[in-house]
């Protein structure tokens, strides 16, 4: 059965038990009138009951005609037709509140799918351009052999590849941290960062450090992964001859450097994947390194931010 028709035989039923009950108890304080007996009660019974199944059937479509609502949008989505929203006019009432629930999630959901629809489309054309210049240039190799310099093929060629390699594996790097922590450990952040710190190459920027010592439940790779590429942003990005700062204590990352001045607008879109500070020119960088970032703070049930500073570079925050 239905959940209307359910709705209205309870009902039905409870409006003829109650009005039965009530006859019977009107009967035991009442004298028997003279011609009573069961068929008027019979008749009686019948006009509750029918009277009741009908305001029952009529009260269950009243009240069930916003979920028979919900259900078509649901339908209609499930076709293609992500935009549309739950229009429940009236109090606010629970009803009120599923419509808003129900509109919140569908708002989400079109958020997160059209996301995913500009990240494949950016993924397709990173991935396509190391692709489209190997092609070049095997085919003019092929066209003018007499022309081609081995060496320096080979030489281009192995660029090209590299750069595909890093982007693979930074697209390895967000799929993993997005799906969050599968074995956290204790882990010092402190001496994560003394990791990187002794494998960087600071490439004449002047890279200072404050650490002190910040334990808790993480997988280390992850966070050197996160400190790595956040160190590597603040150089990556800085002038020549600038300087860049790590510090950490009390459960916080802080990573700072000095170069070009950011507008205060594109700072927090900087976590967007393939967006970058320069554009989407830039020939170092893929525009995943802050994505990675904020995929494994996330993962840690962290939060990350970054600010512009005064005089130029940037400032990104991150709390444990």
């Amino acid at each position: 059965m239905t959940i209307r028709t359910r709705i209205t035989l309870l009902y039905a039923g409870t409006a003829t038990a109650a009005g039965l009950a009530l006859y019977f108890l009107i009967s035991a304080w009442l004298p028997e009138p003279a011609g009573s007996g069961l068929l008027p009660l019979a008749i009686a019974a019948l006009l509750v009951l029918a009277a009741a199944l009908g305001t029952g059937w009529f009260v269950a479509g009243r009240v069930l005609a916003p979920l028979r609502r919900i259900t078509g949008l649901a339908e209609r989505i499930s076709a293609g037709h992500p935009h549309g929203r739950i229009e429940q006019p009236g109090p606010p009432d629970e009803l009120q509140r599923l419509a808003g629930t129900v509109n919140g999630l569908l708002a989400r959901l079109e958020t997160a799918t059209t996301a995913q629809r500009r990240f494949a489309a950016n993924v397709a054309h990173e991935l396509r351009t190391p692709l489209a210049t190997s092609r070049t240039l095997l085919e003019v190799a092929a066209a003018h052999p007499e022309r081609c310099d081995l060496p320096d093929l080979t030489a281009k060629l192995r660029t090209v590849n590299e750069r595909g390699t890093e982007l693979v594996d930074a697209l390895l790097d967000l799929a993993r941290a997005e799906h969050g922590l599968t074995n956290p450990v204790p882990t010092d952040l402190a001496v994560i960062a003394a990791q990187a710190l002794a494998n960087l190459d600071p490439g004449g920027v002047t890279v200072s450090a404050e650490l002190a010592a910040t334990t808790f439940p993480g997988e280390p790779i992850l966070l050197l992964r996160l400190v790595n590429t956040l160190l590597a942003n603040a150089i990556r990005h800085n002038r020549p001859g600038g300087r860049a700062r790590v510090t950490v204590a009390d459960g916080r990352l802080t990573v700072t450097n000095t170069g070009p001045l950011i507008p205060a607008e594109l700072a927090g879109q900087l976590f967007e994947p393939f967006v970058r500070s320069a554009g989407r020119t830039r020939p170092a960088g893929h525009g995943l390194g802050l994505a990675i970032a904020r995929a494994v703070v996330t993962a840690h049930h962290g939060t990350i931010t970054a600010s512009p500073n005064p005089d130029g570079g940037l400032t990104v925050d991150v709390r444990f």
